[in-house]
């Protein structure tokens, strides 16, 4: 490759990035316009003294533990596929991945019907029909894309101006239940651990041994892991959890999540 070409190709690179950059922010404008936010504010503080458990959809999670739980309980993604083999039912629902969105949005009535307060991504607004946008328990709410890595992640102090990108749903859970005001907040069912995971560097490792899923919660990933993003995000979390005085702590049943002070889930019940 000649300079000239080069150049030309680092021009054509450099148009190209600008346009993904202008593009993403284009529509990030519009789901932010798309979110529920004055409806939002109405959570805060509401919870102030009280648990909960935010529940992940990892290998080891488990519908009796589930039964057990007497607090309030936020839940993800596809969860809502063992409503048939369980009375329990969480309080809060997340979905935030727009791939998982895309292959769940004819089934946001299942969840609508079973829990408390549903909470989506802005992005489903296009997805969705009026009819399910006007239920009362449904709140579309905006997930900022803007990224700080290296550094930790910005944490969203208030909902209704967008939750940050932690690249887990389960970071903006517990956005949600700090805005709330919650004084304990136990995480479970988080195994921080997948058959595919994208490196800091863009690389990507695999291993056909590891279990994505709790049975019967299987589907498209989405998005490939990016567990090491995701890391700061609990570290994050733990952070602010400590300066406002939250307990937050890992009741996972195993799992490699080590960024929160681990408890015995058998003696928090």
């Amino acid at each position: 490759m000649n300079i000239e070409h080069l150049k030309e190709y680092k021009l054509i690179n450099y148009a190209y990035i600008q346009y993904k950059t202008c593009k993403k922010k284009y529509y990030a404008s519009i789901q932010k316009k798309q979110a529920d936010r004055s409806r939002l504010q109405k959570f805060y503080n509401t919870k102030v003294g009280k648990r909960c458990f935010i529940i992940g959809n990892g290998p080891s999670l488990r519908i009796e533990d589930l039964e057990r739980i007497k607090d309030d309980t936020f839940a993800v993604n596809r969860i809502y596929k063992i409503f048939d083999k369980t009375f329990w039912r969480p309080a809060y629902y997340f979905s935030q991945d727009i791939n998982v969105l895309d292959e769940i949005k004819d089934d946001i009535p299942i969840i609508t019907d079973n829990c408390t307060g549903v909470f989506l991504n802005s992005y489903v607004a296009r997805k969705i029909s009026p009819k399910f946008k006007a239920k009362k328990n449904l709140f579309l709410f905006f997930l900022d894309p803007t990224e700080k890595f290296p550094a930790l992640p910005d944490f969203a102090y208030d909902i209704s101006q967008g939750f940050y990108e932690g690249y887990t749903v389960t970071y903006t859970c517990i956005q949600m239940a700090v805005y709330m005001g919650y004084s304990e907040i136990y995480i479970m069912g988080v195994d921080h651990n997948y058959d595919i995971d994208r490196l800091l560097d863009g690389s990507i490792v695999q291993d056909a041994s590891v279990q994505n899923y709790m049975q019967g919660l299987g589907g498209n990933l989405g998005f490939p892991p990016q567990l090491q993003k995701s890391t700061l995000a609990y570290r994050k979390a733990r952070q602010v959890c400590d300066e406002k005085g939250i307990k937050i702590c890992n009741a996972t049943r195993g799992g490699k999540l080590e960024e929160f002070i681990r408890v015995n889930f058998d003696e928090i019940v």
